[in-house]
């Protein structure tokens, strides 16, 4: 498939949340004109490298949409000709104002818009069985210009075959993050260890986490279902220090 048509198939499955040039026909949950110093530059680097990039170049595009109304869209891409080199775009959508007032709501013009953008890469560390008890490693990079904000990390996995088409991993993450005030630096570590019924398309995780401005482990616990082609349901139970946090998003998730 020619790079114009991986384009234009992202373009499509981001579905109502792709708005026009001109302005018309806005839709109901919009990409705020912050998102322009991540999308414009990653654009441009993809229109300059289409000739060449056509044929070395993977892309996927994933949408969840939770109850609330908010989404988060993600559209990445891999380099074929690189060791498992991925890079993409991370879009948090909020959810669109309401228009009818409500006793004890915010004002419609007066709701927080929490939409945000965060630019990516990930690269994978060859050699890491060789040397360490992991049979995967990564390096992250992340970059938050909204928030002017940047995250390097590492991310370690191994992964066992119990037999009967089910499996289990173990993933252990490291990050620090850069801000120009201290206030905005900080670490955060993740573990979590998940079972994969590959025959039903279950997924169960298990999950803590850990960071420099709360020393407590958070437990999580998830679980996922693959429904109907690329249509998938999780339901999460997250313990956030102050409370417990239940939720259950759909998404879908597609490659090209």
């Amino acid at each position: 498939m020619g790079w114009d048509l991986e384009v234009e198939a992202m373009l499509r499955a981001l579905g109502p949340w792709r708005c026009r040039i001109d302005g018309d026909d806005m839709p109901q949950t919009r990409l705020p004109r912050a998102f322009a110093p991540v999308c414009v530059p990653l654009l441009l680097v993809a229109v300059g490298s289409a000739p060449a990039a056509a044929q070395e170049v993977s892309t996927r595009v994933s949408r969840t949409t939770n109850a609330d109304g908010s989404a988060s869209v993600t559209a990445a891409g891999a380099l074929n000709g690189w060791s498992a080199a991925e890079f993409g775009v991370d879009l948090s959508v909020s959810a669109a104002p309401v228009t009818v007032v409500q006793p004890r709501s915010n004002l419609p013009w007066n709701a927080t818009d929490t939409s945000g953008a965060v630019a990516w890469a990930k690269v994978a560390m060859p050699g890491v069985s060789n040397l360490l008890f992991w049979d995967k490693g990564a390096v992250d990079v992340r970059l938050d210009p909204l928030q002017d904000k940047s995250q390097l990390g590492t991310s370690f996995s191994r992964e066992w075959d119990l037999g009967g088409h089910i499996s289990a991993q173990v993933s252990d993450s490291y990050a620090v993050t850069l801000a120009p005030t201290s206030s905005g630096e900080g670490w955060s570590s993740d573990k979590s260890l998940s079972l994969n019924v590959h025959e039903t398309g279950t997924r169960f995780s298990l999950g803590t986490s850990v960071a420099s401005d709360r020393h407590t482990w958070l437990p999580s616990v998830s679980a996922q279902q693959n429904l109907i082609g690329p249509l998938v349901l999780t339901t999460t139970v997250a313990d956030t220090g102050t409370e417990i946090n239940r939720s259950i998003t759909a998404g879908f998730h597609s490659t090209w």
